[in-house]
């Protein structure tokens, strides 16, 4: 690997000098949205984004809001902050929306205080790791024979946070990766 697209005196690949690729570093920083960690990429390894052009169709909601979503992407997309004024340059192009679905029928929940919302918005979780540990939250409490609670999902949070400790090598792991920041 010893030339980049795209330099900045046109879209030409540039050659590297011998030099610079003996001072080069093998690895660089980079977020894993998979383990949701920075992590360090050897340079070898890394790829285009392959992307899902079926994604889209796999989300359920209702149609009307499906296509109000695209049409909101899309737009944004193409037109981003066009229209906007803002007092700081280069501010106010992103695009923040909230998806919300209806209770899963058949599932009692009891309810839920700000301090529980709070104890859940200090997890950093994604969107499969959400939906799996309310799933599994869920099923824990229908095989205890009660409504879904907050100590259902505490359970179930814990199990994973000690799993996913446990895969990525430890509380040691973790001390290593703390010492990047």
């Amino acid at each position: 690997m010893d030339r980049i697209e795209g330099d900045a005196a046109g879209n030409k690949e540039r050659e590297f000098t011998e030099e610079e690729l003996l001072v080069a570093s093998p690895v660089v920083l980079g977020f894993a949205f998979s383990e949701k960690l920075w992590l360090e990429f050897t340079i070898s390894g890394i790829s285009d984004i392959e992307w899902d052009a079926d994604a889209f169709d796999s989300l359920v909601l209702a149609s009307n809001q499906k296509s109000i979503v695209k049409a909101l992407v899309e737009s944004h997309t193409f037109h981003a902050a066009e229209n906007i004024d803002d007092v700081i340059q280069g501010k106010g192009k992103g695009l923040v929306a909230v998806l919300h679905v209806r209770a899963i029928e058949g599932v009692k929940t009891a309810t839920f205080t700000e301090t529980d919302y709070d104890l859940l918005s200090r997890h950093t979780l994604n969107g499969r790791q959400i939906k799996n540990s309310v799933r599994t939250a869920q099923a824990l409490a229908v095989n205890e024979r009660s409504p879904l609670s907050m100590e259902h999902i505490k359970r179930v949070l814990e199990v994973a946070e000690t799993f996913d400790q446990d895969l990525r090598g430890g509380t040691g792991y973790l001390d290593a990766m703390r010492s990047y920041t």
